[in-house]
C-alpha cells in the first residue's frame, strides 16, 4: 500500500507519493520518493483501494468550486476516498473561515490592532501572486463534515489549531 502527498509543492515527505500539478514542484535530485504530476481535480492515477493514507495540506481552499462548491469538492474527495483501502485514512487542513473572521473582528476591528490584520485576511484569500496561491473557499466545519459524508466516508474528526496559530481546520476522515 502507498501513502499520497496531493498538492505537495515542493514539501516533499519521505514514504509518500508526492503529487503535484507543476512540474516545477519535482524534486532536484532523483534520489527523492516518487513524484507524480498529476490534477487532483481529476481521477487520480492509481489503482482503486491502492492506498493506505492522503494527505492533503492546505490544498482545498485552492480549488475553483465553480457555482456548487459543495457539489465539486464532494465529486473531488469521492475519487480521493476510491483509491483509499478499507479504513484508509485521509487527512487534510484547509483554512477555518469562521475562525479567521472571529479573531479578525476581535482583535482588528474590535481590539484595534491593525498589525494582525494581514495575519487574519491571508488564510482567507491566499497570497494571490500566481493562479495557484488564491483561496477559492471559506471552510466552515458544518461544510466539511457534509462534504465528507457525501464522499463516502465514515468517521470525520475535525480539530481546530490552537488559540495563536492561524485558524484552521485539520480534518481526518475514514472510508
Amino acid at each position: 500500500m502507498i501513502k499520497l502527498n496531493l498538492g505537495c509543492g515542493k514539501l516533499h515527505l519521505e514514504n509518500y507519493v508526492n503529487v503535484d500539478i507543476d512540474p516545477d514542484n519535482a524534486p532536484e535530485t532523483g534520489n527523492f520518493n516518487e513524484f507524480v504530476i498529476a490534477d487532483v481535480t481529476q481521477p487520480l492515477p492509481f489503482e482503486d483501494g491502492s492506498t493506505d493514507e492522503i494527505r492533503s495540506w492546505h490544498l482545498l481552499e485552492h480549488i475553483f468550486p465553480g457555482r456548487d462548491p459543495l457539489a465539486t469538492l464532494t465529486a473531488i474527495l469521492t475519487d480521493w476516498c476510491r483509491v483509499l483501502c478499507k479504513n484508509g485514512m485521509l487527512v487534510f487542513a484547509v483554512p477555518d473561515f469562521d475562525g479567521c473572521i472571529t479573531r479578525y473582528y476581535n482583535e482588528v476591528i474590535a481590539g484595534g490592532n491593525r498589525e494582525m490584520e494581514r495575519h487574519y485576511k491571508l488564510p482567507i484569500y491566499g497570497l494571490q501572486t500566481t493562479p495557484h496561491q488564491i483561496h477559492y473557499y471559506g471552510f466552515t466545519e458544518p461544510f466539511i463534515r457534509a462534504m465528507l459524508t457525501g464522499a463516502g466516508f465514515g468517521t470525520v474528526q475535525i480539530e481546530r489549531t490552537p488559540e495563536g496559530e492561524t485558524p484552521a481546520f485539520i480534518v481526518r476522515a475514514w472510508k
